[in-house]
């Protein structure tokens, strides 16, 4: 694969790539955390139309666009790669193109050795064998239990990202933490709720659109939040303790093949656009043929006319 080739040549000395317009939860699972992968998603600051130019990372020696970016983005992105003295491979077709690309020129990394961490004992909480639903899956917001309500989305994207925003600030019960997943049923509800509101999904769909906007909302309100211990408390605080690692929300288990079929979509549509191309090309031949004709005919009733008999 020529890309491919472009790709490993360029790291070959070292260095990491960048993707643009993609964020790390739409590569492959064993990518996400790779340590020559960065990725900017569309809502990246650098991409703002508030940023005149753009600094590459340091280190970066390949740039991959997604087809989604847009023209001043690229522009922008494209000078700061020829800047940079980095390789700019252009935009891709989409996802699917994306991780064949990755698949084909970096190894895949061994998994990460487990850090041991100090278990500290507290108090088990009481069983409790009721599922947990979100305070959104019970519908409790006063907007109806139909489905529809008083609240209107112009887009699917919108009304999850309402129940993802409702759900991050619903209060936690007793024992259940934020990295808890969430049970299938809430999920069959939201389907139902989005629905009423007429969009067409199902619960599978609903999984990976959710987790995606709900991981964005969290890592936004993560960073946004002040760190509200005081500087004198900072300096003459006893040595932390290390606690448990907070386990990462799973991502759904079908979301490779939701990648695919996202990436056999673009490959479509890609060909449709270039069927397009050369409908258009053999009407303009067309048109041309037919002037070119009338033009003859014309000249042909003048040099036959009975004044040239």
């Amino acid at each position: 694969m020529y890309l491919a080739d472009r790709f490993r040549d360029a790291l070959k000395d070292g260095g990491i790539a960048l993707f643009v317009g993609v964020g790390p939860e739409q590569l492959p699972v064993e990518y996400r955390t790779h340590p020559r992968v960065t990725c900017w998603d569309s809502d990246a600051p650098q991409l703002g139309r508030s940023a005149k130019t753009v600094a590459l990372p340091a280190r970066v020696r390949v740039v991959v666009m997604s087809r989604f970016t847009s023209h001043a983005a690229l522009d922008k992105v494209q000078k700061a790669t020829k800047k940079a003295n980095a390789v700019f491979m252009g935009k891709l077709s989409g996802t699917g193109e994306m991780a064949r690309l990755l698949r084909e020129a970096l190894p895949v990394p061994a998994p990460p050795k487990e850090i041991p961490t100090m278990h500290v004992e507290s108090t088990p909480a009481p069983a409790d064998d009721t599922p947990w639903l979100p305070q959104e899956a019970r519908f409790t917001d006063g907007d109806g239990d139909g489905g529809g309500g008083d609240a209107t989305f112009k887009t699917m994207s919108e009304a999850i990202r309402h129940y993802a925003r409702r759900e991050l600030h619903a209060p936690l019960p007793d024992g259940r933490k934020r990295a808890t997943p969430l049970p299938h049923a809430f999920y069959e509800t939201l389907a139902t709720k989005l629905q009423g509101h007429g969009f067409t999904c199902t619960a599978t769909s609903v999984v990976a659109l959710f987790s995606m906007q709900r991981a964005k909302l969290r890592q936004r309100e993560l960073a946004a939040e002040p760190d509200p211990t005081p500087l004198e408390e900072i300096v003459v605080a006893a040595p932390p303790v290390v606690a448990a690692a907070v386990p990462a929300e799973p991502l759904p288990p079908d979301l490779d093949a939701m990648v695919q079929m996202a990436a056999d979509l673009d490959l479509r549509g890609l060909q449709a656009i270039e069927l397009a191309d050369q409908l258009r090309r053999l009407v303009a031949e067309q048109r041309g043929l037919r002037v070119t004709h009338a033009k003859y005919e014309a000249l042909r009733a003048i040099v036959e006319g009975p004044g040239n008999g």
